[in-house]
């Protein structure tokens, strides 16, 4: 009987240390204090080396940031301007098939060299006059506001009095039969996408002309016709009676 209220007795002072960490002897308190520095020296480590990866990784991310906003501010001018993704669209379309017409023109021979090299010149008019539409549009309003109705009064002026447009016109129907008959003359492998790209823009482009020209309009007609009514839509109030 006395053996066993002995065990009983270190079970329930197991059970007691245990359950109250501050019941341990003091002789067992310094390796728990060695562990616990030791975790906390591994976390300090993990954690310096997570700021310095992200310092890393955001250095980068920065000086990306910065090219982007450099680069927006430089094309900014052209894409916020009447017919910017125009403009952006056939200077991209056409550095490819300067490109590939210089690269054509390099290893074709004869005929096919003057295929090439007629596709980089279409290409150069091309671009020019891209760009020149839109400076010429913008010349025109000269300051005042960018709206749909002077967008389109500055392009008709364009369309009935401008030389180099009535010139881009003959000279845009000419290049398209250039093209045609460039096939003919075996540019070779990047000659033939340099003439295919200059054929499928000159189907293209007198479409996205002609949809921006007819948006243009009606938002035009819309503006004018919402400003003639008022802002709400309807007549303006009547005064009924004498005022007071």
């Amino acid at each position: 009987f006395g053996s066993s209220h002995t065990g009983s007795r270190s079970v329930l002072a197991q059970q007691s240390l245990c359950c109250h960490p501050h019941s341990i002897p003091n002789f067992a308190r310094p390796a728990q204090l060695a562990m616990i520095y030791i975790c906390k020296g591994c976390s300090g480590c993990c954690k310096g080396c997570g700021d310095a990866c992200g310092a890393i990784c955001k250095a980068p991310c920065k000086a990306c940031d910065e090219v982007c906003k450099c680069c927006n501010n430089f094309w900014a001018p052209i894409l916020n301007g009447p017919l910017g993704f125009y403009v952006m669209g056939t200077w991209a379309c056409m550095l490819v098939v300067g490109l590939c017409g210089a690269a054509g023109a390099a290893s074709a021979k004869g005929e096919g060299m003057m295929a090439c090299g007629g596709a980089v010149v279409i290409a150069l008019l091309h671009a020019f006059v891209a760009y020149y539409m839109q400076r010429r549009i913008l010349s025109g309003i000269n300051g005042k506001t960018l709206t749909a109705s002077e967008v389109v009064k500055e392009s008709w002026e364009i369309i009935k009095y401008d030389i180099v447009f009535c010139f881009y016109v003959f000279a845009f129907v000419g290049c398209t039969g250039f093209a045609f008959y460039a096939l003919t003359l075996g540019p070779g492998g990047l000659g033939f996408a340099a003439i295919g790209l200059l054929i499928a823009f000159h189907f293209f482009a007198p479409g996205y002309i002609f949809m921006w020209f007819c948006c243009k309009c009606c938002v035009s007609s819309f503006d004018s016709a919402r400003s003639g009514r008022g802002f709400s839509g309807g007549a303006a109030p009547q005064q009924v009676g004498n005022p007071a």
